[in-house]
């Protein structure tokens, strides 16, 4: 019969990622607020998020669900 307990109380050492690089994409990408245009754009690996802003201080952002 199994232990019923260590399903119950996890013990295993859960990874955490402390600091990671983002990704540096290439490519044109549009502002959502102005008609400027961005070369390249930050890939976060972990959330999911590509991020990037215009020249004109517009952050704009595209999460992968």
């Amino acid at each position: 019969m199994p232990n019923l307990n260590e399903f119950f109380n996890d013990k295993t050492k859960k990874t955490e990622v402390s600091s990671y690089k983002l990704e540096e994409l290439g490519g044109i990408r549009p502002c959502a607020k102005c008609k400027e245009d961005v070369n390249g754009a930050l890939w976060d690996p972990i959330e999911y998020v590509m991020t990037w802003k215009c020249k004109n201080g517009h952050e704009n952002s595209f999460k992968v669900n």
